[in-house]
């Protein structure tokens, strides 16, 4: 996590990939892939995940035990995937 809240540059290739989206081949900054920091900006708007010691953690009532029950409840267009690649 960086000081302004975005994923750091290190995290973008995991998130990218656990989403479903296509990233350029570089990348300073989440914030300057569309696709992912919309994502990242809604859930932390929406109280998905919060930031706790520089730290994102999931929302207390997200924590289930059954986390691709939980993916699909948020949606193919949130969560992205090989189904629906999102693309710049």
């Amino acid at each position: 996590m960086t000081a302004n809240r975005v994923l750091r540059r290190a995290d973008v290739p995991v998130a990218g990939r656990a989403l479903g989206i296509e990233l350029p081949e570089s990348v300073r900054s989440a914030a300057d892939v569309p696709a992912l920091h919309w994502r990242w900006t809604a859930a932390l708007g929406a109280g998905l995940i919060s930031i706790e010691g520089g730290r994102a953690v999931v929302a207390p009532a997200l924590a289930v035990r059954q986390p691709r029950r939980a993916a699909r409840a948020l949606g193919p267009r949130f969560r992205g995937g090989p189904d629906q690649p999102v693309r710049r």
